[in-house]
């Protein structure tokens, strides 16, 4: 089912809005999880079913952890990652099905990681109560976040799952303003520029070098406004059942270097890489070890993404530039007032332009397409050949 879709805003969620509202404040999650689970088998049933079974994995690890010792909640902790990391990294492999069962799990990629922070901050003693499980499904599956996030931190989102909500006019338009905006950024813009986008990333024919620098251009500002948009109808949907989301960008195209970027963009994805495995590696508590760390930490970005040789050389070339970006900041000479915004200002475009580039890698599946598209500007004919069509930029698996 689309979130995007006439049928969806405009039949079936004012249909579960009201049936939301009507219901008593202790039956409305169970109404939500089975909104939700209902929403994961219009793609397969198999997706409602890993996820459910992921739930009752986390559900029995947490309060075995609660109830065990430091060794064994050592243990069930590592037990219950290693199976939700299983199934996600199964779901990552090239073909639907194997031996005739259906593998890709619609939304695996964002609850997986939800899952396996729930059980981090629960060995972590900073889950105090532990949730229901028709609580834990719901954070699991809330059904607006499965396609794109936001990756929700758990205490904030579990607290909030345990307190009921009235319904309220002033929240209400606020959630529809969010919605049109979304709406507004996907539809209006992100589609519109699909259009100059596909002819040079999903054609077979040659292809000039200026319409390849527009059209990678056209995918960078594409992207952004794709995910705006589902950001922002996401954010709007879920106010509307009384639930506030965190925003996962924050004008990511000012950044004028890989680190500020991150900050800026898929916030929600870069916190949790930075919390829940950077910081416990080392973090920056040893520099010798903290290049090996940013690669490392953008590498299983890169493969989250998907097991494709893009993704994978899209993460180094990040954590690179990232790199480059610290040693400049340490060992760079201070620019004087005259010339300041003037450096800044180049500084902004050069990084654009480099962004630029990474997308164009992220966009492109087949790595020998990727280097004609890299490398025609140097010979003489200024055409090349398009690779053919290549994936697209979410997760929904």
């Amino acid at each position: 089912m689309d979130l995007y879709s006439a049928e969806h805003l405009g039949i079936i969620l004012p249909i579960e809005l009201i049936l939301f509202y009507i219901l008593p404040i202790r039956f409305r999650n169970y109404w939500l999880a089975f909104v939700s689970l209902t929403f994961l088998s219009t793609y397969n049933l198999a997706s409602a079913f890993v996820a459910i079974a992921i739930t009752l994995v986390i559900y029995i690890c947490s309060r075995l952890i609660i109830l065990s010792k430091e060794a064994s909640a050592k243990y069930w902790l590592s037990t219950g990652v290693a199976l939700v990391l299983a199934l996600l990294i199964l779901s990552r492999q090239g073909s639907d099905r194997i031996f005739g069962v259906q593998y890709s799990w619609v939304g695996i990629s964002y609850y997986s990681l939800m899952a396996i922070a729930y059980l981090i901050e629960v060995k972590a003693g900073r889950l105090k109560i532990l949730p229901t499980f028709h609580n834990l499904l719901l954070y699991i599956t809330f059904f607006p976040q499965l396609l794109a996030g936001p990756i929700d931190n758990s205490l904030k989102l579990l607290i909030q799952l345990g307190d009921g909500v009235n319904f309220s006019w002033h929240r209400t338009w606020i959630a529809v303003k969010h919605m049109i905006y979304g709406l507004f950024c996907k539809l209006v813009l992100a589609d519109r520029l699909s259009e100059i986008v596909e002819p040079v990333f999903d054609g077979n024919e040659k292809i000039e070098a200026l319409n390849l620098f527009i059209g990678s251009i056209g995918f960078s500002i594409q992207i952004y406004f794709d995910f705006l948009g589902y950001t922002y109808l996401v954010m709007g949907i879920a106010m509307l059942f009384g639930l506030n989301l965190t925003h996962n960008f924050n004008k990511p195209y000012a950044a004028s270097n890989t680190k500020d970027f991150w900050k800026r963009w898929h916030i929600s994805l870069t916190e949790w890489f930075r919390r829940y495995i950077f910081i416990p590696l080392g973090g920056n508590r040893d520099k010798k070890r903290l290049p090996v760390l940013i690669i490392f930490v953008f590498i299983l970005s890169g493969l989250w993404h998907g097991f494709y040789w893009n993704y994978f050389v899209w993460a180094c070339l990040h954590s690179f530039h990232y790199l480059i970006g610290i040693y400049l900041m340490n060992y760079s000479v201070p620019i004087t007032n005259r010339f300041s915004k003037s450096i800044a200002f180049l500084e902004w475009v050069a990084f654009i332009l480099w962004i630029n580039l990474t997308w164009i890698v992220f966009r492109t599946y087949d790595l020998r397409a990727l280097a004609s598209r890299l490398t025609f500007t140097l010979t003489t004919e200024g055409t090349f050949e398009v690779a053919p069509k290549s994936g697209t930029h979410f997760c929904t698996t």
